[in-house]
């Protein structure tokens, strides 16, 4: 019995350990916005079937959320208050998931068709360039075709800047559209800040050339925060420069390892190519780098399966 009352006491000592190390809250990124958009026959002879709007998601976002709802005619009674829901719903410590099916959205009356693409893209949909003989890119997953109203929830895009694009998908009848983005952010911890700060100046070493203090400050970011992947890089890279083939395979490795597990595709994407482009640099610079082709062409291989993600 004493064993199980030290346990329960074990966990709730654990759960509040980690509720102060870790904060959320969710943030207005688009607030509410409601618009009209004519049939794509009509919009010929004055005003438009498409529109897009930046999306610019905040630093430390974990996951993040639009809700869009259509309607007929004049509306200026509709309230999504998705930041508000969200509030509601969220667990501070991330501990419990947010159940989208507790968001609620007002009915819609209308299907429009809504994507996320990055800004190449966004004007190259808003002037049709599918209707003249090209075609516009969006990223799968966070889409949604003749949606009438409802939420999307996005958990592996948590970075950058992209744009969120509404199609009126009928020719002849017009829609009226409101929609609304929110992200949940999580504030960093000082730790944390900390570990960046030391594989930050560990890098800067290793751009003066000094191959000994990188090692030492990048070892040391790490005793902090052992899931730094790209420290363990940055550090692999240094062996790799003074021929210790081994230990660098090793944590070029641990450092794969540590990138696949992040959540954000743009920033997994942004992290391989860098590794790459790293060991290019150094190959120009070194006249020798044993086992860098194997690890360049490991870091290919994991590159290609997102090509699609903007960073």
């Amino acid at each position: 019995m004493n064993k199980l009352l030290l346990s329960i006491a074990f966990i709730l000592c654990a759960i509040n350990s980690f509720s102060q190390a870790k904060k959320r809250k969710a943030v207005s990124v688009i607030k509410q916005q409601t618009f009209y958009l004519n049939g794509g026959f009509r919009a010929g002879f004055g005003g438009k079937s498409r529109v897009y709007y930046e999306v610019k998601l905040p630093p430390n976002t974990v996951e993040w959320y639009y809700t869009v709802t259509t309607f007929e005619g004049d509306k200026t009674d509709i309230n999504l208050n998705l930041v508000g829901q969200l509030t509601r719903v969220l667990d501070p410590t991330g501990l419990i998931s947010i159940a989208t099916q507790a968001l609620l959205t007002p009915p819609g009356s209308k299907s429009c068709d809504v994507y996320l693409m990055d800004l190449d893209n966004a004007k190259a949909f808003y002037n049709k360039a599918d209707q003249n003989g090209s075609t516009f890119y969006y990223l799968r997953g966070t889409a949604r075709e003749n949606l009438r109203e409802g939420i999307v929830q996005i958990k592996d895009i948590t970075s950058g800047t992209y744009y969120i694009g509404f199609r009126n998908p009928s020719g002849a009848q017009g829609i009226g559209i409101s929609f609304e983005v929110a992200a949940i952010v999580e504030e960093v911890s000082s730790d944390a800040q900390k570990a960046v700060l030391y594989g930050n100046m560990g890098w800067n070493a290793y751009l003066s050339g000094n191959i000994e203090k990188c090692i030492e400050l990048s070892q040391k970011a790490l005793t902090i925060d052992s899931t730094l992947g790209y420290v363990k890089a940055n550090l692999g890279l240094c062996y790799l420069i003074k021929n210790e083939e081994s230990t660098a395979t090793d944590y070029y490795i641990n450092a794969l390892d540590d990138i696949k597990k992040l959540q954000d595709k743009p920033t997994i994407k942004k992290y391989l190519t860098e590794v790459i482009k790293d060991i290019n640099d150094a190959a120009a610079k070194y006249t020798s780098l044993n086992g860098s082709n194997y690890i360049k062409d490991l870091y290919e291989a994991e590159l290609k399966q997102y090509r699609a993600f903007a960073f």
